[in-house]
């Protein structure tokens, strides 16, 4: 029952971890997010004025260009994603086993205290038996 409780513990501390890891990942997103919205504002404005200077073909090219640079950089976004996600999940993991084995290890040291307590009070009992025995056979 102990070990049971202690694992709801270890599993409970670890689904905090992942939640607050989360939440601050979100956060991180939602910077992240904002930052490439100004930086594509920014080269839509530069398209937009190049769209009076040049002519037609090079403005395929660059709207070719920028959709290349926005997958780049979604692609690069949804790998960093993917890493923080994979990283916070083995810390999380990590740590639910550490506890688990921490809290296993003290349950065992404790059930090994607890023989040894027992035995030692039984060889004291004979101890006791045997010198009570020895005085009682000595008395007579």
């Amino acid at each position: 029952m102990f070990i049971t409780l202690v694992v709801s513990l270890a599993i409970i501390l670890g689904i905090i971890l992942v939640t607050i890891l989360l939440i601050t990942l979100v956060i991180i997103l939602v910077i992240i997010l904002v930052v490439i919205m100004d930086i594509t504002l920014v080269i839509i404005l530069v398209i937009t004025l190049v769209i009076y200077l040049v002519i037609t073909r090079a403005i395929i090219l660059i709207i070719k260009l920028v959709i290349i640079l926005v997958i780049i950089l979604f692609l690069l976004l949804v790998i960093i994603l993917v890493i923080i996600l994979v990283i916070t999940l083995v810390i999380t993991m990590v740590i639910t086993l550490v506890i688990t084995v921490v809290f296993t290890m003290l349950i065992i040291l404790f059930i090994i205290l607890f023989i040894t307590l027992v035995i030692s009070l039984a060889i004291m009992l004979v101890i006791i038996m045997f010198i009570k025995l020895v005085v009682i056979l000595s008395s007579n």
